[in-house]
């Protein structure tokens, strides 16, 4: 890990200072900004200062630096640790969102293609220019198609110029994307089993219907502070949620509840394990590495 750590940040190194902020909010590692030469190292430092692994990262980024973007998203991925999007992911910060074998999408996405600093392009003739640009189409590519990311999404991305931006909502993210890997998805089926098509609908229906209940209780209290359409799907959270209310009235939900409650127990204990074991020797390296990297780069 130290090694693989310490090889990435000797090929990517800048002394220039960070632009993203990272943030605790609870068991939430927060990152804004614009991504910038530097800001791997800086995520690592902080990241190191957390006695215990975050519970998620959520990031607010309308990009910057692509080799930065990699790295972070590429220590996510390993962490296993959810990401999650609010307000917007955009160009090189898609490349950490779609790292994450767990990824949640309320804001938007924004694709375009990756690009080059204009001074050191300009500087290149046209066919080297092409022959760099292909090299770096070729290696974000597959660095996406590991992630699991669909070829229709990569070409958007490609077919939409650097001067341009082409945005997804939170919605179609979460299906384009997908809100978990196959990988891993596969791994917890294998763990905690899978429910059937019909026990599907009605555990996503228990779900509308807890949501319906604490976003009702939440718009009736003043102390929270709410965003202007804090409220605004509360309609369709109800609506959604007929089936499980029928069951209840019928005497015939609790069975699927304990079944969502033992699942979710099943699958707490399989990923906080993983995270919980990959996190203990990460910190074991990370005080040491970091050392090594200040040096560097004095």
């Amino acid at each position: 890990m130290k090694q693989l750590i310490l090889i990435l940040f000797l090929f990517f190194f800048s002394p220039l200072s960070q632009a993203l902020t990272f943030s605790k909010l609870g068991g939430t590692f927060l990152i804004r900004g614009e991504i910038e030469k530097g800001d791997f190292h800086a995520f690592l430092k902080k990241f190191a200062e957390w006695e215990r692994a975050p519970t998620v990262f959520e990031i607010d980024s309308p990009g910057g630096a692509l080799n930065e973007a990699i790295e972070i998203g590429s220590f996510i991925r390993k962490s296993q640790i959810p990401v999650w999007v609010w307000n917007e992911c955009s160009s090189a910060c898609v490349f950490i969102y779609a790292s994450a074998v767990e990824r949640y999408v309320k804001g938007k996405i924004g694709l375009h293609r990756p690009y080059f600093d204009s001074k050191y392009f300009s500087s290149l003739t046209s066919s080297e220019a092409e022959s760099k640009y292909n090299e770096l189409k070729l290696n974000a590519s597959l660095y996406l198609k590991h992630a699991g990311v669909k070829q229709n999404i990569i070409h958007k991305m490609f077919s939409t110029s650097s001067k341009d931006i082409h945005y997804i909502s939170g919605d179609d993210a979460n299906k384009e994307f997908g809100v978990i890997s196959d990988f891993y998805e596969e791994w917890i089926i294998s763990k905690c089993g899978a429910y059937t098509t019909a026990e599907q609908k009605v555990i996503t229906s228990i779900g509308d219907l807890n949501a319906a209940r604490m976003t009702a209780v939440a718009m009736q209290d003043q102390n929270i502070d709410k965003a202007d359409d804090f409220g605004s799907n509360l309609e369709e959270l109800w609506n959604g949620a007929q089936l499980a209310l029928e069951l209840d009235r019928n005497g015939m939900l609790q069975p699927y509840a304990e079944k969502l409650e033992k699942r979710s127990r099943c699958i707490d204990k399989s990923t906080n394990a993983h995270i919980l074991e990959w996190h203990l020797v990460l910190k074991e390296n990370l005080v040491e590495v970091l050392e090594e990297l200040n040096t560097l780069s004095r």
